[in-house]
């Protein structure tokens, strides 16, 4: 399936939750789907006016103050196509990682270069693990208490308790993998000063 019609049902799914506008559902994907759902935000609005014009979503205004605002609702067909591909088969993970791009092509450069690789994107993977922490730690006392679930459903756009929680797990996926790529940083590293002190010994 095509990574265009992919984003029309990440549009969609959204949509299913509640009428949104461009601008929340761009604060969505940044919020709550950049994780694990990279999008263009250049082709979100062509995206939601064929929605539109494919009959699977309606558009509408709304003035607030001087601005006028669009929002955008699901339509019946609309949702049966958004079922349709939940319900079918899930493709593999595409990886596109720059990173690991360029520390598997630097082999042939001295070990400097790819510590120097590692050790910033490490520093990258923490301040990512630091933003998760804080927004797990929020939504899982959220959850527990239920204390600011309004508040934090207004903030994130979220319509009821459950779409939390599934956010939370989402989440959690992210909080996960962000670790093992730390401890992958780590080893890595302690891998790499191992064998600069082999080429030192050496004499190389």
């Amino acid at each position: 399936m095509k990574t265009r019609s992919k984003t029309q049902f990440a549009v969609l799914g959204l949509l299913s939750w509640q009428p949104m506008s461009g601008y929340d559902i761009k604060k969505m994907i940044t919020m709550g789907l950049s994780h694990f759902w990279a999008e263009s935000y250049g082709q979100l609005y062509p995206t939601l006016e064929k929605l539109v014009t494919d009959g699977l979503a309606t558009k509408s205004s709304e003035s607030t103050g001087k601005r006028k605002r669009h929002v955008f609702s699901i339509t019946e067909p609309g949702r049966q196509r958004f079922l349709e591909w939940l319900a079918g088969p899930t493709d593999q993970p595409r990886i596109r990682n720059e990173f690991q791009l360029k520390f598997f092509l630097a082999s042939e450069l001295p070990l400097a270069h790819g510590l120097s690789l590692l050790e910033d994107y490490r520093t990258q993977q923490q301040e990512i693990a630091e933003t998760y922490a804080r927004s797990e730690q929020i939504l899982a006392a959220a959850l527990e208490t239920d204390d600011a679930v309004e508040e934090i459903s207004q903030v994130l756009g979220l319509t009821s308790r459950q779409q939390m929680l599934f956010f939370l797990i989402s989440l959690r996926h992210g909080v996960l993998a962000v670790e093992a790529r730390l401890a992958w940083c780590e080893e890595s590293i302690s891998a790499l000063k191992k064998e600069r002190k082999v080429k030192e010994n050496a004499g190389d």
